[in-house]
């Protein structure tokens, strides 16, 4: 178990290290089902959290680790600020402020 602990640490570290300076809301956990998906939850997640951010003026920022979703996070406006290879291939991206 402290193997699995000291991957997640490293893994998070490595992410909070590589995102912004700036004031920011963090959408840290957004996931859906596979049995779940196309329903839009997981858009109606982002909303909510997308809301809070423009309420209080800031951008919303986000990492994934899985390549098709850079893609389909562009596709509702998120755009890639930074991006990690170690320890596992990860893209920190952005939602501006609206």
């Amino acid at each position: 178990m402290t193997d699995v602990l000291a991957r997640v640490q490293g893994y998070d570290d490595a992410v909070h290290a590589a995102l912004p300076t700036y004031p920011f809301w963090y959408l840290g956990v957004l996931g859906t089902h596979p049995d779940s998906a196309g329903r839009g939850w997981g858009r109606a997640v982002m909303r909510a959290g997308l809301a809070r951010a423009a309420a209080d003026g800031l951008p919303a920022i986000l990492e994934t680790s899985k390549p098709a979703n850079v893609e389909l996070y562009r596709r509702v406006g998120w755009e890639v600020v930074g991006s990690l290879a170690e320890p596992v291939p990860t893209w920190i991206m952005q939602r501006p402020r609206r």
